[in-house]
C-alpha cells in the first residue's frame, strides 16, 4: 500500500517541474510573440512618428486643413495606420471645402480608399480613428451612392463606431455620430416603406 502512494507521489513529483517548465514556455512563448506584434507596430512608424502626430493633429484643429494634408500626404504609402486614418480625415475634409461636386466626390472616394487601408493595417490593440473615420465615410459614400445605399451600409456604419467606441469610449463625437446614425436608421426604416406606398400610389393613379 505505502510503496504504491509513495510511487504514485514520485512520479507526480516527476511531473510538477514539467507542467512548471511548460506553464513558463508558454508565457515566454507569448511574452515573446507580444515582443514580436509591438516591433512590428513600431517598425510601421515612421522616425519622429510622435511628433508628426502632434504637429498634423495641432493643423488639423486649428483647421489648416491644406497644411496638414501636404505634411500626410508623404505617408500615403505607409502601412501605419495611425498615419493613414489621419491621411483619410484631412483629405475629407479638403473634399468638403471644395464648391465643385465632381471634386467633392473625389476627395471622398480617395478618402475611402485610403482608411480601408488603415483598417488593413490596424494593429491587433485596436486604432480609435480608424474604425470612427471608417464608418464616417463609409456614411459619406453611402449618401453619395443615394439613400438606399446609406441604409444598406448603415449596420457597418454602427458597427464600426461601436468598436471605436470600445477602444476609446471617451470621446463624444463619435457618441454623437452614432446616436444620430441610429436616429437616421429609424427615420429610414419610417420613410422608405411611405416612399414606395407613395410610388404605387402614383402608378395606380397613371
Amino acid at each position: 500500500m505505502f510503496k504504491r502512494v509513495l510511487h504514485t507521489a514520485f512520479r507526480l513529483q516527476q511531473r510538477i517541474p514539467k507542467a512548471v517548465a511548460g506553464g513558463v514556455g508558454t508565457s515566454l512563448g507569448i511574452a515573446l510573440f507580444a515582443k514580436k506584434e509591438q516591433e512590428k507596430v513600431d517598425a510601421e512608424k515612421p522616425k519622429n512618428f510622435d511628433i508628426i502626430v502632434r504637429n498634423v493633429d495641432e493643423l488639423y484643429d486649428n483647421y489648416l486643413i491644406d497644411n496638414c494634408y501636404n505634411i500626410l500626404k508623404k505617408f500615403e504609402n505607409s502601412t501605419c495606420s495611425e498615419l493613414l486614418w489621419r491621411l483619410a480625415r484631412v483629405t475629407c475634409e479638403k473634399g468638403k471645402l471644395s464648391k465643385d461636386p465632381a471634386e467633392k466626390k473625389k476627395y471622398t472616394f480617395e478618402a475611402f480608399g485610403i482608411i480601408k487601408r488603415a483598417l488593413e493595417s490596424e494593429p491587433k490593440a485596436g486604432s480609435f480613428g480608424t474604425h470612427k473615420w471608417y464608418a464616417i465615410l463609409l456614411d459619406y459614400v453611402g449618401e453619395i451612392e443615394g439613400n438606399k445605399s446609406r441604409i444598406e451600409k448603415s449596420y457597418e456604419v454602427k458597427t464600426h463606431l461601436e468598436r471605436a467606441l470600445q477602444i476609446f469610449e471617451n470621446d463624444p463625437t463619435t457618441w454623437h455620430i452614432l446616436d444620430c446614425q441610429m436616429s437616421h436608421n429609424l427615420m429610414g426604416l419610417f420613410t422608405e416603406p411611405a416612399k414606395k406606398a407613395k410610388n404605387s400610389a402614383k402608378v395606380r393613379i397613371c
